[in-house]
């Protein structure tokens, strides 16, 4: 049967103070403190201090007046995590959520929310996991779009963790960090691109390599600096050549990249007694070639030689400068030979095309 209801035509009170009244305009009236006022639009509202006027009363909040309020805040709702991983699309990105399931380290759940920056196709914001992440799991945008000045709290990750970001109008920074400016220099000082992991590029490669980090790089620089106490001894050792007897090659630089070297050289017998037969020389040498951008090979090669010490009977040890090979590959030689097995200490200064 249908239900029976006590109507009131135009309000009620309850007790002696509250009263509970309806009508079609903003309440006005100078009703008592907690009185409820029902407007035809569906609105409700309370008086909250006394007097007559419409600024004595306030809306009660529904739900969706709350959620109408607050869309497009620019603080947003923390992030779980925060992934600059490059994403083709958001596809690519669930490919992730319903796979390995790690955004910057973090295994994400049903609700969480995740900071996604560095999409192809796509809007760099806040996405929202739909679903069990590795049972077809979703990502959906944030209905918050992002905008010039929205920031919002990470709260885990690897590398992001309790940081703030906050988006710039093109792309979201970290802020709280330094000066944006200065983080622009210091990336290009060190020969970083962008922003995220990024391994260095480096413009030789001659005991590292370009997949080392810095502290791994350094590392290898600090081995091939470290002296063993022999070339402490040989400080200045660039070449070795032991028990020399025959011609033999002692040094070799480019003719198309040295155009004359200087070699400070030190020789001394290998065995008793040639052993207490020492000499130091100095040779200063130049070639007549150089191939690069159209020039010819060299063919002939000039030098002198200046002994600055010998110690001992002669060791019988003659130099000879010549160049050899044609091209890109060709070479000016220094060549030694000696009379009796000879040890060879040499350094090499260049001078440079």
């Amino acid at each position: 049967m249908a239900k029976d209801y006590f109507d009131v035509e135009r309000g009620f009170r309850i007790e002696t103070s509250e009263t509970f009244t309806r009508g079609t305009i903003d309440p006005a009236l100078d009703e008592p403190i907690g009185s409820v006022y029902l407007k035809s639009d569906g609105s409700v509202w309370q008086k909250l201090t006394s007097g007559v006027g419409v600024d004595k009363w306030r809306i009660i909040a529904t739900q969706e007046y709350v959620d109408n309020a607050i869309d497009g805040r620019s603080w947003r709702d923390p992030a779980q995590a925060h992934d600059d991983t490059l994403y083709a699309s958001i596809a690519a990105a669930e490919t992730n959520l319903n796979g390995a399931n790690l955004f910057d380290g973090v295994t994400l759940i049903e609700g969480d929310r995740v900071l996604l920056s560095n999409l192809t196709a796509g809007n760099e914001n806040v996405y929202i996991v739909v679903g069990t992440p590795g049972a077809g799991a979703t990502l959906v945008e944030d209905t918050n779009l992002a905008t010039d000045g929205d920031a919002l709290w990470v709260e885990a990750g690897t590398l992001y963790a309790d940081t703030i970001w906050a988006y710039n109008g093109t792309a979201w920074v970290q802020i709280g960090a330094g000066d944006q400016t200065e983080l622009g220099f210091i990336r290009t000082f060190i020969g970083k691109g962008a922003a995220g992991a990024e391994t260095p590029t480096y413009s030789s490669t001659n005991f590292i390599a370009n997949a080392d980090s810095l502290e791994t790089a350094i590392g290898k620089l600090d081995t091939q600096l470290k002296l063993t106490q022999d070339q402490v001894d040989n400080a200045y050792t660039t070449s070795l050549a032991d028990g020399v007897t025959a011609i033999t090659t002692l040094d070799s630089v480019l003719v198309d990249v040295v155009a004359a070297a200087h070699w400070r050289i030190y020789a001394q017998g290998s065995g008793a007694p040639d052993a207490a037969r020492k000499e130091a020389v100095d040779i200063y040498a130049v070639h007549d070639g150089h191939n690069v951008a159209g020039g010819a090979d060299a063919t002939i090669t000039d030098e002198t030689v200046s002994k600055k010490l010998k110690i001992g009977s002669t060791l019988g040890i003659a130099y000879t400068i010549d160049v050899s090979g044609s091209g890109a590959a060709q070479v000016m030689r220094l060549r030694v030979s000696a009379a009796t097995s000879s040890n060879f200490r040499a350094v090499r200064t260049n001078v440079n095309f």
